[in-house]
């Protein structure tokens, strides 16, 4: 002992050169009533991240007399004396001393809850008043006990400001109490200490860290069309209505699972595990805002506060429903409703049923000489992969092909598309570019659309001939305008990973029909 001794307590500035009247103990040695010591100080510092750092005494450590309910005996060091928790720090109230006055039935402490089988006709006011905490638990189930009070600890609350200060002293002197009876209930009240603060902490953090929120930008229009691609929330709700039954009880892919529809089926019970960190339309609106601003899985699981595992099973289920459903809900329309609603750029094509086109993005290059022959472009010359599109007169993205290596050639897509040349009736037309040859290979009855090509024997285009290239170029290039909204989610421009690529035809789906929520490009 030595003259510069100080107290470790948090809030307690005594030393022993200050303070002649204060006695300074060492932290017991015996490792069990050491811990006691520890947790009563709860010097554990709780970090930004929500990690709770443990506080070791050191050999100089020391606590003054102060914090004890009871002076240690100067040899408290001795086996016999260690028996002594301190227990009065500035976290906590200091203990009222019992009334002997007879109170109202106000003034009880909401401990003397606890007591069992006691009765008004065996024991009066004035005994209950005075009976302790240890007497009232006497002959009962400690940790049963130790559940109750912590029930009673978070559900208590004060009506009237001035019984607030009594109850709450009255409550700190039972717990002394027990506390001084069972050293182990001191363990217990700080392991729920340590808990809560842990859990408030990483609050805190997520609110830190989860800037980017549905509710932050739902009522800016703006913002909204930023981050997702529509151009208000009531649109977002209405699809978001619209799949809410189909995602209730969906399971999350965790990477294994095969693509198909019953993998979403109401069928199926919903996984037991821990609660969701976010809500289903967090998920959904997280999932857009990937596709739509290109980010890496690890950005957004920080924007979002969730881990990069999590985000990365919630956006590859959320994409494969969403091809999935929107596949159903814009489906091919009835030759009948296109010629209804088909804008005027197309009125002189006459049971014009679809106009299609097809487009490259680039992807990393497969190591396999099989792939790489596969997914070259003789076009693009690089690797990439291939969809065709195709759109209604009404300017509705209503067909996407499969994926296909970027060797597929146009006239390949357009006859292993068995939905779409099953569509085409007799009678109907199809438009597209110059490059895809399928007149041959079209249903019978079915006439192809596509600019004229020059003949040899002729110097120029006729008259007629220009005219008619003029028209069908005009209405075709709403082909290319939608092609390119679907490429304004960015996510497509990056190039496509070989890890992605299993899913990637459900984004390009997904990003594909998505275009149908916003703003028309194409007046009716």
């Amino acid at each position: 002992m030595g003259k510069h001794d100080f107290c470790c307590a948090f809030g307690c500035n005594h030393t022993r050169s200050k303070n002649d009247t204060c006695n300074f103990y060492e932290f017991p040695v015996d490792e069990h009533w050491r811990k006691l010591w520890v947790n009563a100080v709860k010097r554990n510092v709780v970090t930004d991240d929500g990690k709770v750092h443990p506080w070791i005494p050191s050999d100089s450590s020391k606590l003054c007399s102060c914090h004890f309910l009871r002076p240690p005996n100067p040899s408290s060091r001795q086996k016999n004396n260690k028996h002594v928790v301190p227990t009065v720090f500035v976290y906590r109230k200091n203990p009222t001393p019992r009334s002997s006055t007879k109170s109202t039935s106000r003034d009880q402490p909401p401990v003397l809850n606890l007591k069992r089988k006691r009765t008004p006709d065996t024991v009066n006011k004035k005994s209950e008043e005075n009976n302790s905490v240890v007497e009232i638990l006497e002959g009962e189930d400690l940790p049963q006990e130790n559940d109750r009070i912590k029930k009673q600890l978070s559900s208590t609350q004060h009506d009237h400001d001035y019984l607030s200060t009594t109850r709450t002293g009255r409550l700190a002197e039972a717990i002394d109490d027990l506390t001084s009876q069972h050293p182990e209930f001191s363990t217990f009240l700080q392991d729920y200490d340590t808990a809560i603060q842990k859990a408030t902490a990483f609050d805190e953090y997520n609110k830190k860290v989860q800037i980017l929120t549905l509710y932050n930008v739902k009522d800016d229009d703006n913002l909204f069309r930023y981050f997702t691609g529509f151009s208000t929330y009531s649109v977002f709700l209405a699809l978001y209505n619209y799949l809410e039954d189909k995602v209730k009880d969906m399971k999350y892919d965790k990477g294994s699972k095969t693509y198909e529809y019953n993998f979403f089926s109401n069928r199926y019970i919903s996984k037991p595990g821990k609660k969701r960190a976010l809500t289903l339309q967090d998920e959904f609106f997280i999932t857009l805002v990937r596709l739509k601003l290109g980010l890496p899985s690890k950005d957004c699981s920080k924007r979002f506060g969730i881990s990069e595992s999590s985000f990365s099973s919630i956006f590859r289920t959320w994409t494969t429903l969403l091809s999935i459903e929107h596949t159903n809900l814009c489906e091919l329309p009835s030759i009948e409703s296109v010629v209804q609603t088909k804008a005027s750029c197309f009125k002189d094509f006459n049971n014009i049923a679809i106009i299609i086109d097809c487009t490259e993005l680039f992807s990393e290059t497969p190591s396999s000489l099989t792939a790489h022959k596969q997914y070259h472009s003789n076009y693009k010359h690089h690797s990439t992969v291939k969809f065709m599109v195709g759109i209604s007169p009404a300017g509705a993205v209503t067909y996407v092909s499969q994926m296909y290596g970027g060797r597929a050639s146009d006239k390949f897509i357009t006859n292993d598309s068995e939905s779409l040349l099953s569509y085409l009736d007799p009678g109907t037309s199809i438009m597209a570019d110059r490059g895809f040859t399928i007149c041959d290979d079209l249903p019978a009855g079915v006439q192809l659309i596509i600019p004229p090509f020059k003949p040899k024997d002729k110097a120029q285009f006729s008259k007629d001939e220009v005219l008619r290239s003029k028209k069908i170029s005009e209405a075709r290039v709403h082909i290319e305008r939608a092609i390119r909204r679907i490429k304004q989610f960015l996510l497509l421009e990056n190039e496509v990973k070989l890890a992605m690529i299993g899913n990637y035809e459900n984004i390009f789906r997904t990003c594909a029909y998505l275009v149908n929520f916003q703003d028309p490009f194409l007046k009716v």
